[in-house]
């Protein structure tokens, strides 16, 4: 993941190539472990990157950064693209029967590179995104275009059902 996001930011300086992060992380995801089992959280887990598998180009990369947070990197595309497919993952994710009974959910940041970005503050700004979606309710998209510049910005937000 390291070098693609190096490699990512390279391509950015020498050409201005846009790329956007998308950090998302399944809500709830230990109640689901400790209610139905370690068994179905691992379903779950195959589960969501198949979806997330399905819904990205060829040329993005999804990395599993914790036991369950995800990373995509969409090179080419810029943070409203980034919002349109962050989106279509939230509902294909809320939608799938992943759990009898249950509905599985998920919370999505993003970032967009800018000028002036390392590699980590691509990163701090998707998660702090991330953050700020989880504290106003979950299963939802926050992102953060302009950190780097003083002013924190929703990219989308929406309303649970």
């Amino acid at each position: 993941m390291d070098t693609c996001l190096h490699n990512t930011l390279e391509r950015f300086r020498r050409t201005g190539a846009p790329a956007s992060v998308l950090i998302l992380d399944i809500d709830r995801f230990k109640r689901i472990n400790d209610c139905f089992g370690h068994d179905q959280g691992d379903k779950v887990l195959r589960e969501v990157v198949e979806i997330m598998d399905d819904r990205s180009r060829k040329l993005d990369l999804l990395f599993r950064t914790g036991g369950d947070e995800f990373l995509l990197l969409l090179p080419d595309t810029r943070a409203s693209q980034a919002r349109v497919v962050a989106e279509h993952l939230r509902a294909a994710i809320a939608s799938a029967q992943m759990v009898p009974g249950e509905t599985v959910t998920a919370t999505v940041g993003l970032s967009e590179l800018e000028p002036a970005d390392a590699q980590s503050d691509l990163l701090k700004r998707a998660d702090a995104a991330l953050y700020r979606a989880k504290a106003l309710g979950r299963n939802r998209v926050e992102g953060n275009a302009g950190a780097g510049r003083g002013n924190s910005r929703p990219v989308l937000q929406v309303v649970n059902p």
